[in-house]
């Protein structure tokens, strides 16, 4: 009677350890998927930002160039009215 006493006890503890240890197993992987699903938040993110700077990047170059043309044409109709 007391060997089936002392296994029981025995059995408790390893229960008890294993299960620690698959929590503990758990939260690992939880926190390394929160890692990597940070990770590519921040890749998204830092992606969409540059695409961003890109668009304004040629945005204000179109805009120069637009105002480049116009007052080349300014500059134009400027000299075609002297000459008249």
């Amino acid at each position: 009677k007391l060997i089936i006493v002392e296994a029981k006890k025995e059995a408790e503890q390893i229960k008890k350890e294993k299960l620690l240890q698959a929590k503990e197993k758990f939260l690992e992987l939880k926190s390394d998927h929160e890692k990597m699903i940070n990770n590519k938040k921040r890749k998204k993110k830092k992606i969409k930002t540059k695409s961003k700077m890109t668009r304004k990047r040629k945005t204000r170059k179109a805009i120069k160039k637009m105002r480049m043309n116009h007052s080349r044409k300014e500059k134009s109709r400027m000299k075609k009215n002297r000459k008249i």
